[in-house]
């Protein structure tokens, strides 16, 4: 076939096009800190619906608490019966079911056939079943199953589910199996999954355990869950507890009375009532008054009414006029000013400002000038202004002028221009120009940007470089810098690099740097290291490090391999390590040795030797032994035997 001169042109012009798209495609694109926030969705074309299926027959299978064992031939089916539609709470029953009754020479097979099965509900539920189970017949067996797993969450969880088991059937055993575990992450989410299981089952039980093993901050706090979960179903029970295990945490026994109190108010009522006379027994009586305020504010009233004056009194009307504050503020209002105890009717003052400044900012602004100076009359002046500037700003102004030199009108009226701002910032910020210079001034504008900032950065970085100067300058832009960082790093990044060299561009710098770090630690890394040689960059580097150090000590080691020597490094490796000592003390050691100053790195290893020494005393001694940390240094570290 011939070729005309056409053909052969436009053949040509295609091969061109292709070499060069296909080099286009393979050079290299140079690497941007910009994050890439858009991409190309491919059109999703809808799949045909799928021909109908003949059902597949399910053989029938009844529970074993009617019809024996269930075995391993058996099980699919069983799984497909207890999968078969219906509510959660019986094809929960069914699992449970199930799990009970296959045979306990076939659980370990069990357990590797419904690990295949695709449906997470039968895998996990199942599983854990099984495995609690498994733990009450044969914990050793059951435990060499789990340490068998990868180090992951299923581990831990499948830890938790033998322990639940085990501790049913042997809780001596359980607890000195518990007892012997390393300190660590494994341990802690081993007793907390453990004591919530139980104390859905065996609230008792569940303490018993508790009680069991030594009193850590970890066990406290597990103490406090269970007791917390406890009072919710039946707080008669958990109070009794309580007091057989003579607990005396505040907290706990507030948290008792505030579900009683929902559920059998007299009840609730005569047993704070016989609490010892201590700190224990004020938070109980605040959470009743707040709980029963919920549900009676009259009774609730009247029970802290009849306590006997004082601080435990003061706070229980507090806590009563701030509940009932949510539901009618006239209602708690009226009740407040008939308060004749002067120390009650300010605490309670100080808990509804909020909600009366809002509702009718007049009426309280009225009050607050009728009551002695403090916090009450602050909290009802500052929460005036603050509801006149978002609605009538013109209005509170007025009324701010009329307001005692003082505190009270600076508070005032910077609390206007803050919620003004938030509405209509450019008339607030002619507002703050017009009034004198000077510390109130200053803080206005401070309050202005802050409120600026959140809604359009540029606009609040354009006027308080053109507006402010000085301090109140360097002050706003710090302000500003942080915000702005935390909506659009890059673009708040461009800003401080564009602002004159200064206190004022190292303020905003290290806002930009925080706020960027703990989002993206990397590209702020990055952003920094491009800075010249100088003070700037090193604390730049520092302050990021210990960010990135915390939250990803890894990227962050990688990083630092790259960087050069000098102060800037040493910087950084030493913000590394002080994130990482008592996290991977090996690492930290090594890095601790490869600082450059002297001073710095002996600094830096004798940290890492205490915190090391505090985790692992064997390993930490043999290096501070071998390391070039002066006699004198290993000497304080190890003792006399140092050397």
């Amino acid at each position: 076939m011939k070729l005309n001169t056409s053909t052969i042109f436009v053949l040509a012009l295609g091969i061109c096009l292709g070499i060069g798209l296909d080099r286009t495609l393979a050079r290299p694109k140079k690497p941007s800190l910009r994050p890439n926030l858009a991409f190309a969705r491919k059109p999703i074309t809808p799949r045909p619906p799928r021909p109908p299926r003949d059902p597949v027959p399910v053989p029938p299978f009844v529970p074993s608490a009617e019809f024996g064992r269930i075995t391993l031939d058996k099980l699919d089916a069983a799984i497909r019966v207890a999968m078969t539609p219906g509510s959660y709470k019986d094809r929960d029953e069914l699992l449970h079911k199930l799990a009970e009754s296959i045979d306990p020479a076939d659980v370990g097979a069990a357990l590797k056939a419904v690990a295949k099965q695709g449906k997470l509900q039968v895998r996990y539920g199942l599983t854990q079943r099984l495995l609690s189970r498994w733990g009450r017949l044969d914990a050793k067996a059951a435990l060499a199953y789990a340490q068998a797993l990868p180090v992951s969450r299923a581990r831990s969880s499948a830890f938790g589910s033998v322990l639940e088991g085990w501790v049913q059937q042997d809780p001596d055993g359980a607890t000195a199996w518990v007892n012997q575990l390393p300190a660590g992450p494994e341990r802690n989410q081993l007793l907390q999954a453990s004591v919530n299981t139980l104390a859905t089952r065996d609230p008792a039980q569940a303490l018993d355990f508790l009680t069991s093993l030594a009193m850590t901050p970890q066990t406290h706090a597990l103490q406090g869950m269970l007791f917390r979960q406890w009072a919710e179903k039946d707080p008669a029970a958990a109070a009794a507890a309580a007091a057989t295990n003579s607990v005396r945490d505040a907290r706990l026994l507030g948290s008792i009375a505030g579900s009683w109190g929902r559920t059998d108010p007299e009840a609730a009522i005569e047993w704070v009532k016989s609490l010892p006379e201590n700190s224990c027994k004020h938070e109980a009586i605040c959470s009743l008054c707040s709980s029963l305020a919920d549900v009676d504010p009259k009774s609730a009233a009247d029970f802290a009414l009849s306590l006997p004056a004082g601080e435990p009194q003061s706070k229980a009307i507090a806590s009563v006029a701030s509940q009932m504050a949510e539901t009618d503020v006239g209602a708690a209002v009226s009740r407040v000013q008939q308060l004749t105890n002067r120390i009650a009717r300010a605490e309670a003052l100080e808990r509804i400002a909020s909600p009366w400044a809002q509702a009718d900012p007049q009426a309280a602004a009225a009050y607050a000038l009728t009551i002695e100076p403090g916090r009450a009359r602050s909290d009802l002046i500052r929460g005036a202004a603050e509801s006149w500037g978002a609605s009538d700003p013109q209005t509170g102004l007025a009324w701010a002028q009329t307001l005692p030199a003082g505190n009270d009108r600076s508070q005032a009226i910077q609390q206007l221009v803050n919620s003004w701002a938030a509405t209509d910032p450019a008339s607030a910020a002619s507002y703050v120009l017009s009034q004198p210079s000077g510390t109130l001034q200053n803080n206005m504008a401070n309050s202005l940007v802050r409120q600026w900032a959140s809604a359009d950065p540029g606009a609040a970085a354009k006027w308080a470089t053109a507006n402010l100067a000085g301090d109140a300058q360097n002050n706003a832009l710090n302000t500003l810098a942080g915000i702005w960082a935390r909506q659009s790093p890059e673009d708040a990044a461009t800003f401080a690099a564009q602002l004159a060299a200064g206190t004022g561009q190292n303020r905003a710098v290290g806002s930009v740097l925080a706020a960027w770090a703990a989002s993206d630690p990397a590209s702020a890394a990055a952003w920094a290291g491009q800075f010249p040689e100088g003070t700037l960059r090193d604390q730049s580097l520092q302050r990021v490090m210990s960010f990135w150090g915390n939250q990803d000590p890894v990227g962050a080691a990688d990083w630092l391999h790259g960087l050069a020597a000098g102060t800037g490094r040493d910087l950084a490796v030493a913000s590394f390590v002080g994130a990482v000592a008592h996290t991977d003390p090996p690492a930290a050691a090594t890095w601790a040795e490869s600082i450059g100053d002297p001073k710095q790195r002996a600094f830096e290893m004798e940290f890492v030797a205490r915190a090391w020494l505090d985790e692992d005393q064997a390993a930490a001694s043999a290096w501070v032994q071998n390391s070039a940390l002066p006699m004198a240094v290993k000497k304080r570290l190890l003792g006399s035997g140092g050397g």
